[in-house]
């Protein structure tokens, strides 16, 4: 780093100082702070008697930065919160805060360590640090590298808003096997003449709402959307195409017969002709594979434009077998140039990530987290889904989601089983 860029980077810090230094809650969040600037951040702290919550998700800090903050939290008696979610800890850091938390410092309460890069090394150490200081209630380290513990590292089933989350989502199917919240909103409707609110249970009209924040405001932004699970007709893709013109969107499709209707529909085709929206006969995921399926997987999909096909043709899934094609979001994000990776910066981002697959959802938002690329997605829209598959699971893993979202976005708004939307907590 040149002395031009070390004196604006301190500039930056210092001016951020001078504007918090007098409150309580110290909100860093997002700002590509630096271990250097913590370093100087670590200076005003030693004194500061006023910070008592310090946010610092969502930066560039390394083990260094944490080590520098050990040793600022043995002095300081004031902080009780130390939020670090989404930077770049192993397990150096993490034995740097166990040991300032051992004896040093009996103030913090609660210290987030979401999405880095803490492995099974540090768990003796963490578990120790609990018989030790009896002050510290919380240390969050959901979505590390961490494999040998208990489920409660990976999602915090204790917390109230898990609780309340698993009882909404349980409440609101009323205990049917339904896949989504319109076949709960058909059959009460069916079971009960009297009124039912549609909008309890599903709100599809809440996904074209415009967006907020959408794209910067620097001249030279550009605008990118993925919109996976396009489906026969593409109908999202066409309607933010409409909403958002200066935006490009990229059309998903796994299905090779919906991909076929796509590719030949005419509206389709005129903006493909464009040469700013794209089509690709792929789906996300977690990892790059190859998955056989028959029309009778599509149909328990949910892909309900099928059923007529189905009524119509005997004995049609053993003649009529596919391959599917699933794409590691990571690998996407890059090969598609929405960000780009130059030694160990990165640069770039997503503006939106559009998502209706029938429950790719989970798997691709977690692989988001886990390889730490969720911070750069500005917003993030999907609707849920309860597949027949995980049926016995989807609400612990559907609150989990949850919980893992609200270390990076805020929520908009959301129904389980329906449509929800995120947007990252800089934006706000």
């Amino acid at each position: 780093m040149s002395n031009t860029e070390t004196t604006n980077s301190d500039a930056n810090i210092l001016e951020s100082i001078a504007t918090l230094k007098n409150e309580s809650n110290w909100d860093l969040n997002a700002q590509q702070l630096t271990d250097e600037d913590i370093k100087v951040l670590v200076k005003e702290l030693q004194s500061n008697k006023n910070c008592n919550v310090l946010h610092l998700h969502l930066n560039n800090i390394t083990d260094d930065g944490v080590s520098y903050l050990a040793e600022m939290l043995k002095v300081n008696q004031t902080i009780t919160d130390l939020y670090l979610g989404a930077n770049n800890i192993s397990d150096r850091g993490m034995i740097a805060l166990c040991q300032a938390l051992s004896h040093q410092n009996k103030t913090l309460i609660v210290v987030d360590l979401t999405y880095n890069q803490i492995t099974d090394e540090s768990v003796n150490m963490i578990l120790d640090l609990f018989k030790i200081n009896s002050t510290l209630m919380g240390l969050i380290i959901v979505k590390n590298n961490i494999n040998k513990t208990t489920s409660k590292f990976q999602c915090d089933i204790s917390l109230n808003s898990y609780k309340i989350c698993l009882k909404y989502s349980n409440d609101i199917t009323h205990n049917k096997e339904i896949s989504n919240g319109i076949e709960t909103y058909l059959m009460l409707k069916k079971e009960n003449e009297t009124l039912v609110n549609q909008s309890t249970y599903w709100n599809e009209d809440d996904r074209y709402k415009p967006f907020t924040k959408l794209t910067s405001t620097s001249i030279d932004s550009s605008c990118q959307i993925i919109y996976c699970g396009a489906n026969e007709f593409g109908t999202d893709g066409l309607h933010l195409i409409r909403q958002n013109q200066n935006c490009q969107v990229w059309f998903f499709e796994p299905i090779p017969i919906f991909y076929d209707k796509l590719i030949h529909s005419k509206e389709i085709l005129e903006i493909l002709k464009t040469g700013k929206h794209h089509l690709f006969n792929i789906g996300l995921s977690n990892k790059t594979q190859i998955i056989p399926i028959t029309l009778n997987d599509i149909k328990e999909s949910q892909a309900l434009s099928l059923v007529n096909i189905l009524n119509k043709h005997e004995n049609i899934d053993k003649v009529l077998n596919y391959e599917i094609i699933l794409r590691d979001i990571y690998e996407i994000l890059f090969e598609f140039n929405f960000l780009l990776k130059t030694d160990i910066i990165i640069n770039g981002e997503l503006n939106l990530l559009h998502m209706n697959c029938e429950g790719c959802e989970y798997d691709v938002i977690e692989r988001l987290y886990e390889t730490n690329l969720i911070k750069y997605i500005r917003i993030i829209q999907f609707a849920s889904h309860r597949l027949n598959s995980l049926r016995q699971t989807i609400n612990h893993k559907y609150c989990c989601l949850q919980q893992s979202l609200t270390n990076t976005h805020k929520l908009i708004f959301s129904i389980p089983w329906a449509w929800e939307r995120w947007i990252r907590y800089d934006l706000i």
